[in-house]
């Protein structure tokens, strides 16, 4: 398996995502973006495995991007997907967010991350 080297300032986005901070963190094409984004989810899925037994996702961290596309590239779902009002076309859809289903899915998550 591939070692990752993260430069300090990478270093210290993924330090203050395992310490429970939020971070916002941008740049130009080839600055290593998804590299630090695919580490800070093997990250915390590996601090928080097993502590969501009964999940639908057993680590809790839950990686979202808003298009299909950018979903897959970050191995996540779309934002939408997740909070389980599809394409919220219309007022009522949001309110699927919170039937039972969702409503422990939003409960049990340790982390959201959008991408």
């Amino acid at each position: 398996q591939v070692k990752i080297v993260l430069d300090e300032k990478q270093q210290q986005v993924l330090d203050t995502c395992l310490a429970g901070g939020n971070v916002f963190f941008t740049g130009v094409g080839g600055t290593g973006k998804t590299t630090v984004l695919k580490e800070i989810v093997k990250k915390l899925e590996e601090k928080h495995r097993g502590t969501n037994f009964l999940s639908t996702k057993p680590t809790g961290v839950f990686c979202t991007a808003p298009t299909g596309v950018a979903a897959l590239l970050c191995g996540g779902s779309t934002l939408h997907s997740i909070a389980g009002c599809g394409l919220g076309e219309t007022v009522g859809a949001f309110g699927k967010m919170w039937v039972k289903e969702k409503r422990k899915q939003w409960r049990d998550m340790k982390v959201l991350i959008i991408d």
